[in-house]
């Protein structure tokens, strides 16, 4: 017998269908409404499904939306959570090599935090960063590291930087463990430091353009009031000819589609074109976060995610027949790939840890606050954990009779873990639903055709 799977979302469409995706398995199938008025039924009522029904809808079980009576999907979700967490063989550190930036874009997180100052990380510090990175490799037999190196801004400290790049090479090297070094800048200084280990052991780089030059000029400048962005567009083409992995963000804020398609232009002519290993995406700049775990919640009330998500759809039809439209990635604006996305950052996992130019170690990369300093790194990089460290990994989101009942669990994982006040209604979620709900439009809408266009949502959303 099978049942219907408790993560489906039964979204009307027009012409009499009905949109069914399975957040679990990232499976759609579209049905025609008197189906989907029976499965609902059946839904409601936790009864098994006839014989006669799914047998005549094969589609339905082979996309997840209809699965075996005996399958407990709470538990596979655990597993695979758990699996995640705390998999010892690939182990990620982002380290904050500089706090300090020579920009003053005025919506950064640095800018609104006072609390800690502005700082380079030291030889001494590093070497203990070192040490504390090869212990947790060897202690628990890693064959995969990521190293982001990041700020601030760490092209400010490229010797410190590189020393621990280079290190870490050597020591991968010899061990036979793969590893990857992402370099997060503003790209100001990159083409000047183009020959230094910073840039060449640097695996991926990332930056960020405010819009075309005289829009990026005005929000990206230098604390001394100059502008950037040609001084980004030559680092990026000194990066591209160094073979580097670039993902580039765009933020649309304030840009229309002839302003975009000025930034393509001026990438093109840094270099940029379809042969390049280059990610670009857009995402919107959020006002001023605030400190401590709550400031990854989304707030955004679901009118000002509609009107952004028409932005960006207008954006994406201005673009639509340039050359470099292949490189975009529209995950975070506009889904063009199944959800269930990658749905945290990959910091609630035991082998992942940010660590600051201090050497103070942090479970989130982003912010700063006591609340999220998780221990300190002694002499020879031993770690001294934290409460707070065991606390989050122990914490189990799934088990909120909350996200128990919440069709989105797989894409949400039940929020930050780090959040203490976890919610307690759907309704407490409701923009993050939202959220949600309009990724999956999107996803729909980009597979499956214009004639799903959204109508009206029913069924358990």
């Amino acid at each position: 017998m099978l049942k219907l799977s408790r993560f489906n979302c039964y979204i009307s469409r027009p012409a009499g269908v009905t949109a069914i995706y399975n957040t679990f398995s990232g499976g759609l199938c579209i049905v025609s409404d008197s189906v989907a008025r029976r499965l609902l039924r059946f839904a409601y009522n936790g009864r098994m499904l006839p014989e006669l029904v799914w047998r005549t809808l094969p589609a339905l079980r082979e996309s997840g939306i209809l699965i075996d009576a005996e399958r407990d999907e709470l538990e596979e979700y655990r597993f695979r959570r758990n699996r995640e967490k705390y998999s010892t063989e690939d182990a990620r550190f982002l380290l904050y090599t500089a706090t300090a930036c020579n920009f003053k874009c005025p919506y950064c997180y640095q800018a609104a935090s006072r609390r800690e100052k502005e700082g380079l990380m030291d030889e001494s510090t590093a070497r203990r960063v070192i040490r504390f990175m090869q212990r947790l490799i060897e202690e628990n037999g890693c064959r995969r590291v990521t190293v982001g190196i990041y700020g601030g801004e760490p092209l400010l400290n490229p010797r410190v930087s590189g020393m621990i790049m280079s290190e870490m090479a050597s020591y991968c090297r010899e061990k036979g463990i793969l590893v990857q070094y992402s370099l997060t800048t503003n790209c100001y200084h990159l083409a000047a430091l183009k020959d230094e280990p910073v840039i060449r052991l640097a695996t991926a780089i990332n930056t960020v353009l405010d819009g075309p030059a005289d829009l990026h000029d005005r929000f990206r400048c230098t604390r001394a009031g100059e502008p950037s962005y040609s001084k980004i567009m030559g680092g990026l083409g000194a990066a591209l000819r160094l073979g580097k992995i670039l993902g580039i963000r765009i933020h649309y804020d304030n840009i229309d589609g002839a302003g975009l398609l000025r930034i393509l232009d001026d990438l093109a002519a840094a270099g940029v074109d379809c042969s390049k290993k280059v990610s670009i995406y857009l995402m919107n700049i959020e006002d001023v976060p605030e400190l401590g775990p709550q400031a990854c919640s989304y707030k955004t009330d679901p009118q000002t995610l509609g009107r952004r998500m028409q932005h960006v759809r207008e954006l994406a039809k201005a673009i639509r027949n340039h050359h470099l439209l292949p490189l975009f990635n529209w995950e975070y604006t506009l889904p063009d790939k199944p959800l269930p996305a990658a749905h945290t950052c990959g910091f609630d996992r035991m082998m992942s840890f940010a660590v600051n130019f201090d050497g103070a170690l942090r479970k989130c990369c982003g912010f700063v606050g006591e609340t999220l300093r998780t221990g300190t790194l002694g002499d020879g990089g031993a770690a001294t954990l934290t409460d707070s460290y065991f606390e989050t990994m122990a914490r189990e989101v799934s088990e909120r009779d909350v996200c128990r009942r919440c069709v989105y669990l797989p894409v949400c994982g039940g929020g930050c873990v780090l959040n203490e006040r976890p919610p307690e209604t759907l309704d407490d979620c409701r923009n993050l639903r939202e959220l949600f709900y309009q990724g999956i439009l999107s996803y729909m809408e980009s597979s499956a055709g214009e004639h799903l266009s959204c109508s009206a949502r029913t069924g358990n959303q």
